[in-house]
């Protein structure tokens, strides 16, 4: 708890110093100011939990000294101290944004109060953004859906790096979530207090993007009527997104590099440099390596961000999780409409797994939004599916992810081998402990290497 008396009278500050120092609270810091000059210096050097002002004092009053400490910052809860209390001057106190008013001559009793009343309410606020936070934080990362090995590992590695504090790079593919893992990891890091600031870098032409990423001063161009805050200044302290920043110009790069590089940058028009401390999470569908082979994106500036390098898998290589997702739209969307869907029917779902979704999960999305709008029983058909994307999309055979490929070789493996782990392991070109910790990994069960041998039997025996 830090406190800072303000008052022009040695001995007002004594018996307030008095009062405060009987609360028994600890740690504590308490400072003096003997005017509202040397208050609003102090205020503007450290942040104080507590300001108690004198209302009347020469050339800066204590509702001066009120704005001082809510302009360094708006947490700070300030006690007026007056000699003069009336129902007019609380109320002007109260509008000011004061928490209270004493009437002096001070009674310790009095002062004890109203800052214990302060510290519970702090104490009360801080433990309900730490609840918000666990659970926006926790809300955030869950509305990824799936539970196929990519997202498992994808959440994992969210999880490990949001903390860092190091700058991110996301690539993936058209629809595959990049803002939603963006928004995901501003969640968990240290900068969530403050909220995420975001910009499409292709959403806006080349001269637009600067102005509104950087700022500018009065006068820098026609219409700059005033000086205007840039996005990289609005997210001092947090995180800016920058997505699709392949389609950022060379010019553009290279002064973000520089602002990410110093930690400075400049308005448009200006020549005073400015001090920023932001993270910055990019996100692009582009191919970057060959971006920088073609000149279109500089080598030193994906360095730079790709300290982390966040890869998002295509639909196609999670194909499992599109049941998952099929059913989190559903949901959504009648919640959306005031349908009362509830799924797709089993065979509209293996219909869907079979399509190769170019526009991914976003693709996916638009295409449940339309047949909950257009059904009309609590189940959605697959003729409703397919005459959604027919003209659109046709069905191919789904691309496994490596792990499944692996899988039903070992257990293709298996079978042909009647279930002898040793010569499952010679097919297969592995160590039998390898095999055994690949087993363990997909859960491959006695019984079904078991099933496997007696599979091998029938067949041989039919041969016969």
């Amino acid at each position: 708890m830090r406190l800072l008396i303000v008052d022009d009278e040695d001995e007002s500050r004594r018996l307030i110093r008095s009062a405060i120092e009987g609360i028994p609270v600890d740690p504590r810091e308490i400072e003096e100011a003997a005017s509202g000059e040397e208050a609003a210096a102090r205020l503007a050097q450290a942040p104080f939990d507590i300001v108690l002002t004198d209302m009347v004092m020469d050339r800066m009053d204590g509702l001066k000294v009120l704005k001082a400490a809510k302009d360094a910052r708006t947490e700070t809860e300030v006690i007026l101290v007056t000699a003069y209390a009336t129902i007019e001057s609380a109320v002007k106190a109260i509008k000011a944004g004061a928490f209270d008013y004493i009437s002096k001559p001070v009674h310790a009793e009095e002062v004890q109060q109203v800052v214990l009343r302060i510290l519970e309410r702090q104490n009360l606020l801080r433990e309900l953004e730490r609840f918000r936070d666990e659970v926006e934080s926790r809300s955030t990362i869950d509305r990824i859906i799936g539970d196929s090995t990519p997202i498992r590992q994808l959440k994992k590695m969210i999880q490990s790096v949001a903390e860092a504090d190091a700058h991110i790079l996301i690539t993936g593919e058209t629809g595959t979530g990049k803002e939603l893992v963006a928004r995901a990891l501003h969640s968990l890091s240290k900068r969530k207090a403050r909220p995420i600031v975001a910009v499409n870098c292709a959403a806006l032409p080349e001269n637009l993007l600067e102005s509104e990423l950087f700022g500018y001063r009065r006068g820098a161009f026609t219409g700059a009527g005033a000086d205007k805050r840039g996005l990289i200044e609005e997210a001092h302290g947090s995180t800016l997104f920058l997505d699709e920043i392949g389609e950022m110009p060379l010019t553009l790069q290279a002064k973000l590099l520089r602002a990410l590089d110093t930690g400075e940058y400049r308005r448009l028009g200006d020549v005073k440099a400015h001090h920023v401390d932001v993270r910055v999470v990019a996100a692009t569908n582009i191919h970057v390596e060959r971006a920088i082979r073609e000149g279109k994106f500089r080598e030193d500036l994906f360095y730079r961000l790709s300290v982390f390098h966040v890869v998002l898998p295509p639909l196609r290589e999670r194909v499992e999780d599109i049941p998952l997702l099929v059913q989190h739209y559903v949901r959504e969307f009648a919640e959306k409409f005031g349908k009362r869907t509830e799924g797709v029917k089993p065979d509209g779902l293996r219909y869907l797994s079979r399509l190769r979704w170019d526009g991914n999960v976003r693709e996916l999305s638009h295409v449940i939004e339309r047949a909950v709008v257009l059904s009309q029983g609590t189940m959605i058909p697959i003729e409703d599916l397919s005459q959604i994307v027919g003209d659109r999309a046709e069905a191919a055979e789904p691309i496994l992810p490596l792990h499944q490929v692996e899988k039903n070789c070992i257990l293709e493996a298996l079978q042909r081998c009647g279930g002898q782990k040793e010569k499952t392991a010679q097919v297969l070109g592995i160590s039998t402990a390898t095999l055994w910790r690949k087993l363990k990994e997909y859960g491959i069960s006695a019984q079904a290497a078991g099933r496997a041998a007696r599979a091998a039997n029938e067949r041989d025996g039919s041969s016969e």
